[in-house]
């Protein structure tokens, strides 16, 4: 699903809220023990060599994982020129779980495949990072992520 822009910041009790990355979105395709990462239209990206390699070999099995491709500081915040540039190591933001073994998990709920995401990557193993979420509080999100980009 692409991100949509509201006018300001609401709460829903049916909706999760997530961090937007500033980076590159990517699906990334693992093969037992090789990973591609391709762009939203469907392009390799063959710059990520050193990326796609670490991440293949953390997973044995076939997954398909939607996310951002990114540089982080020592803070955890995103460096989008760092990125830009290859100034340091690429991590991937997966933030969605598309395939698991072979089976379509897309018309499962999709807390059900954050669910079974955070299960498979929650070893907190780089360069693969599970984007969290929280559920219902839109507001509360924006006003903390407001906060700590006050702090840079």
């Amino acid at each position: 699903m692409r991100l949509g822009r509201k006018a300001e910041p609401f709460d829903h009790p049916e909706w999760i809220f997530e961090l937007k990355y500033d980076g590159f979105p990517a699906l990334a395709v693992l093969e037992y023990g090789r990973c591609t990462l391709y762009s939203r239209n469907g392009h390799p990206f063959a710059s990520f060599a050193t990326l796609q390699r670490k991440s293949g070999a953390l997973m044995p099995r076939s997954l398909v994982m939607d996310g951002e491709i990114v540089c982080l500081d020592k803070r955890g915040h995103c460096q989008f020129s760092d990125l830009l540039f290859r100034r340091s190591e690429p991590r991937f933001i997966a933030f969605d779980l598309l395939h698991a073994s072979g089976k379509d998990l897309r018309r499962e709920s999709l807390l059900d495949r954050k669910h079974e995401l955070r299960r498979i990557i929650d070893n907190g193993l780089p360069p693969i990072i599970f984007a969290d979420h929280i559920y219902e509080s839109g507001i509360a999100l924006f006003e903390k992520a407001c906060e700590l980009l006050a702090g840079c």
